[in-house]
């Protein structure tokens, strides 16, 4: 990273054969490659019409790893087949599992070859992934879109360093928005929103979105393996 940013870097990634449900006070997050094969017989008859709709075939095929992904670890946790478990959607598309006899809480980001999966029992959660990359008029661009704080922090940053600073302050704004299941372009009240921001490997940032009093304490991280 360019910029002396405080985040978690995540160092270490568990086979996903260790992987147990979570307690009540962490947050499992899991990494997936995205360029391996996934498994399209897991997905649903509608996951499996979306992934059809992108024309590039990586792109397709990204797609249908990272939704078997997370079929096969919610799956696991589950003890239920990936191809069994359904999923319910709100109205700004945040998934669900529809099964109402467990509390399992997750989210999913995915960006270019790379996923995160964070997990938790009962604690609503967001997460944002990002490459760290060149980002084109990124000072207009928070000017549009970012709080007050992070905009007065790119502006004083040197210019080589605001495209960081701004997918910094992007994938806080993210993870919150998908915490609560809205756009970032919606109106929110951030209150009682905590966040932490991550390093899931070099050149890439994330940020995992929480509620203040949920209880959690700590993370664990894991590499799925399919």
């Amino acid at each position: 990273m360019a910029t002396n940013l405080p985040v978690h870097r995540i160092e270490h990634w568990s086979p996903s054969a260790g992987a147990n449900l979570p307690k009540l006070s962490e947050v499992h997050l899991w990494l997936m490659e995205l360029d391996r094969p996934g498994r399209r017989e897991w997905l649903s008859e509608d996951e499996q019409r979306r992934a059809d709709r992108y024309l590039i075939p990586r792109v397709r095929e990204r797609f249908i790893a990272a939704r078997s992904a997370l079929r096969g670890i919610l799956g696991a946790y589950l003890e239920t087949a990936p191809g069994a478990l359904q999923f319910h959607y709100g109205e700004q598309g945040k998934p669900s599992l529809a099964q109402q006899s467990n509390h399992l809480q997750f989210n999913l980001s995915h960006s270019d070859g790379l996923a995160m999966l964070a997990v938790a029992d009962r604690s609503p959660l967001g997460l944002d992934l990002e490459p760290i990359r060149e980002v084109k008029d990124a000072l207009r661009m928070a000017r549009r879109i970012l709080p007050e704080t992070a905009v007065t922090a790119i502006e004083s940053a040197p210019a080589g360093e605001r495209s960081e600073l701004f997918l910094y302050h992007w994938t806080a704004l993210e993870a919150r928005a998908k915490l609560h299941g809205g756009g970032v372009f919606q109106p929110h009240s951030w209150e009682g929103t905590e966040t932490l921001h991550l390093a899931p490997r070099a050149d890439w940032l994330a940020c995992l979105a929480r509620g203040r009093h949920s209880g959690i304490e700590g993370c664990q991280s894991f590499l799925w393996s399919p």
